[in-house]
């Protein structure tokens, strides 16, 4: 049986080499809503989960080596919720509209990446990468430590150095 545990901010496990703290994202209305970071001996992974960019995502996001976190397509959305417009889908085209507080887009997370230096990886696309057109749009004007992940994707942070070895499924 599955049982729920209320997450405290700060952190949650600290054994031995390995650290794992909780942080406050940014994914109003919903609360709470955390990311984690994890760090082992010199290397770090942030996982931001659901979230805009805020102060707490960037403070966190400082000296990680590996950043896993959502996209928003802006353009893939904008042009969602006008064609929901044109055919009168006013609910679908607001819910577009509203994802837009609380994802972060893909060109705030590129400034993130540009000014870590840090890996990034897109692990949850809104809207969904459904066919090759809308991973192209994904893909366009991504930096070269920028990649969008796939499901079975392996990343490895060897202890000592600045390496990640990214394994594809």
């Amino acid at each position: 049986m599955l049982e729920s545990h209320p997450v405290t901010i700060g952190v949650v496990v600290s054994t031995g080499d390995i650290k794992i703290s909780a942080f406050k994202a940014g994914h109003s209305p919903v609360h709470p809503a955390v990311g984690y970071r994890i760090d082992y001996k010199d290397r770090s992974v942030l996982v931001t989960g659901d979230t805009v960019i805020t102060d707490d995502v960037i403070r966190n996001a400082d000296q990680a080596d590996l950043i896993l976190t959502d996209a928003l397509s802006l353009t893939i959305i904008d042009a969602l919720a006008e064609t929901a417009d044109r055919f009168g889908m006013n609910r679908n085209a607001k819910v577009l509209r509203d994802v837009r507080d609380y994802h972060a887009s893909t060109t705030s997370l590129i400034k993130m990446a540009e000014s870590t230096g840090s890996m990034v990886g897109f692990y949850h696309m809104v809207p969904p990468q459904a066919n090759i057109v809308m991973e192209k749009i994904y893909e366009r004007d991504l930096p070269d430590n920028v990649l969008l992940t796939n499901d079975g994707m392996w990343f490895t942070l060897p202890v000592g150095g600045d390496d990640i070895d990214v394994t594809q499924p």
